[in-house]
């Protein structure tokens, strides 16, 4: 349960007349209970949605890592660039592939100091033309790209970007080091969203 004194409890009134009384999450990183709820939601999230991906497209799933341009020396220098290369990369990227793109992507700090990214994503492309196209978009030449296998490859592959979703990279603890395309396949409901009323007590 969260340990934030803020935080209001919560009666629930489900569809099927069960009252639920519980307490809300403060929904931070830094909070023990809230964090680590977050953390499995994120590991579930990226599991389900690979393995929905993998049955439903015809793109070959494959979890790509792309690297920051070598004369950026620090974390903040390669992360303050990352939002326009990326946008230049993804373009060109649906481009080559026809329009479709979808990723969960991890931001992780490199035992060099500077800014890494781990995919999964759908992806046709060959890394010849990653690492040509990164170069020109502002990323470094240095890509990494594995075409996933069995459930097991993507589970494990998962779990690995779990890890990364909510660790520190060098800022705060509470920074969200996850990004999900919007066609990400999104949670898949539980019992306790089928609810009718919410009441709240400070």
């Amino acid at each position: 349960m969260c340990e934030n004194p803020k935080t209001p409890y919560l009666i629930l009134r489900l569809k099927d007349e069960r009252f639920m009384l519980m307490k809300a999450d403060c929904k931070t990183y830094s909070c023990i209970s809230c964090g680590e709820k977050r953390r499995e939601a994120h590991y579930v999230r990226i599991k389900q949605g690979a393995e929905q991906l993998a049955k439903t497209t015809k793109t070959p799933l494959c979890f790509v890592t792309l690297t920051s341009n070598k004369k950026l020396k620090t974390y903040e220098a390669t992360r303050a660039v990352f939002p326009s290369a990326w946008k230049k990369m993804s373009m060109r990227w649906k481009r080559q592939q026809g329009g479709e793109l979808e990723y969960v992507m991890v931001y992780e700090q490199h035992k060099d100091g500077r800014l890494q990214v781990h995919m999964i994503v759908t992806c046709s492309v060959t890394k010849t033309w990653l690492k040509n196209n990164c170069v020109q978009c502002g990323f470094g030449y240095m890509v990494d790209k594995q075409q996933l296998g069995d459930e097991i490859d993507v589970s494990r592959r998962a779990g690995y970007l779990a890890k990364y979703a909510t660790k520190s990279t060098g800022r705060t603890k509470t920074k969200k080091n996850v990004n999900y395309s919007q066609g990400y396949p999104k949670l898949i409901p539980d019992e306790y969203d089928n609810i009718e009323e919410i009441w709240r007590y400070n």
